[in-house]
Formats: C-alpha cells, sequence, structure tokens
C-alpha cells in the first residue's frame, strides 16, 4: 500500500489533544463504496477540531483517493469510486489518524451575521419569551453575547449547526414544524443555533432573521458557512435591516 502522501510527524496538537492519544475509535464499512470512522466519545464537542482536521486531511491526500468525505459531530464518512477495495482505503485512514500534517491543521474563518430580532421576524419569538421568563433584550443579549462554531453542515445544502448556545436558550424542537420558513431565519433547536439558507419547512424555533445570504449556488463556495468556522451575531433594528437587503439585491 502506498503511503500516506502528508509530511508525518510523531505527535501534532489541534486544541490540546495530541494526534498519539487519540479518542476510541472504529472504521467501519458504509455500503459498498465508503468507510464510516466513528469516534466513541461522551462529548462530541471535545473532538470537534480533530475531526474538521481529518476531514481536510482525507479531502487533500490524494493517494486516498477519496471522491467525497462527509463529517459530523462524531463520525466522518469517507467515499470511494465503485470497486475500490475498502480494506487498503481503512488501513490507509488508520495511518493518516497517527501522522497528520501540521500544514492541514484546522484554520477557521470567522463571521459576524447581522440579525433582526423584531417581532416582525420572529413568529415564535413571543411565545419562547413566555415560555423562559426573559425579556427582548435580555434573550437578545443571551443570544448574542456568545461565539458558535460550525460543527458540521447538514438537513440542507448550507445549513450549519451551531454549537455554543447559552443553556437558557435550549429549546426542544417544535411537537409540529412550520411549513414555510423564510430564507435567512436565525433558529434554534435543542442545544444547537441555526440559520435557514433557503426556504423550506423546519421544526426549529424562530428567534431572528438575517439579510445576508447563506446560500448562493453561484458564490465560490457556495455555502457562507463551512464546519469549524466561527460565528458571531449582531443585533441591527429594522431600518438596518431593510437597508442591508436593499443593498444586497442591487
Amino acid at each position: 500500500m502506498p503511503s500516506p502522501s502528508l509530511n508525518t510527524c510523531a505527535a501534532v496538537w489541534i486544541n490540546g489533544m495530541p494526534m498519539h492519544n487519540l479518542p476510541p475509535h472504529r472504521i467501519v464499512p458504509y455500503g459498498n463504496n465508503a468507510l464510516l470512522l466513528r469516534f466513541e466519545i461522551d462529548d462530541p464537542n471535545s473532538i470537534l477540531p480533530l475531526i474538521w482536521t481529518l476531514a481536510q486531511t482525507f479531502r487533500r491526500d490524494a493517494t486516498l483517493g477519496a471522491i467525497d468525505v462527509i463529517a459530523t459531530m462524531h463520525e466522518i464518512a469517507v467515499h470511494f469510486p465503485y470497486g475500490t477495495p475498502l480494506s487498503d482505503k481503512a488501513h490507509h485512514i488508520e495511518t493518516l489518524l497517527h501522522h497528520i500534517s501540521p500544514k492541514n491543521s484546522h484554520r477557521a474563518a470567522k463571521h459576524c451575521i447581522p440579525v433582526c430580532y423584531d417581532f416582525e421576524y420572529t413568529p415564535d419569538l413571543p411565545e419562547l419569551l413566555r415560555m423562559k421568563g426573559l425579556s427582548l433584550e435580555e434573550f437578545v443579549q443571551l443570544h448574542t453575547n456568545r461565539t458558535y462554531r460550525v460543527g458540521f453542515i447538514g438537513f440542507m445544502p448550507g445549513f450549519g449547526y451551531l454549537t455554543g448556545l447559552d443553556e437558557r436558550l435550549h429549546t426542544p424542537r417544535k411537537a409540529n414544524p412550520s411549513i414555510r420558513i423564510p430564507a435567512g431565519s436565525v433558529a434554534i433547536g435543542a442545544s444547537f443555533c441555526g440559520i435557514y439558507p433557503l426556504q423550506s419547512p423546519g421544526g426549529w424555533h424562530i428567534i431572528g432573521r438575517t439579510p445576508l445570504r447563506i446560500f448562493h449556488p453561484h458564490r465560490d463556495p457556495p455555502c457562507l458557512l463551512q464546519p469549524g468556522d466561527v460565528v458571531v451575531f449582531r443585533p441591527i433594528d429594522r431600518d438596518e435591516f431593510q437597508q442591508l437587503i436593499n443593498k444586497a439585491d442591487q
């Protein structure tokens, strides 16, 4: 089997985690043409930097030959062309796990997302305020005083699952999902925050709306948010929201 194309080293630290001391993991077949690398850990947030770096490594390693790499909170699916011997690829992935290049350490982009919390754009917010006993000002402060990370992309193109939501805002998904949620809607579901990139149905609680286009098919890359990116929210009023909408349409 060819050796990895990456420069190797005995131990590389990613947010305090050395690569020679990996969490328990398994590499198992995932259908006929893919492998699933699954980390068995109680707190997925603690290994997110490792997940992001490994996914990037798998995409860049030419000798691995992956045609698609999909990462979640605690596992990575690596897809190969039809007929690829998966046992060889499993060994290759295991080798990469222990010999990762410093140049592939995750580098996050930072996004400041303007959000309007006006009730015109937040159909679920009044009830949330009542449930949690918070004023609008207190809610906005709790939401905007946090720094979020894009844990992974799912549900639809560009929908980032943001970790870091204040525990006081954790809210179960809706019992009855909404049929039509406008693009740009900022929402919370369980311990996550997210932004709907396109109009769609959805079961999260809408707490605001951003004038930014989170997904644009003609942009490179089309998704504004990528796994590992840092997100902060900035509150804006209705006038600034409309100004930014008008500017985006020009």
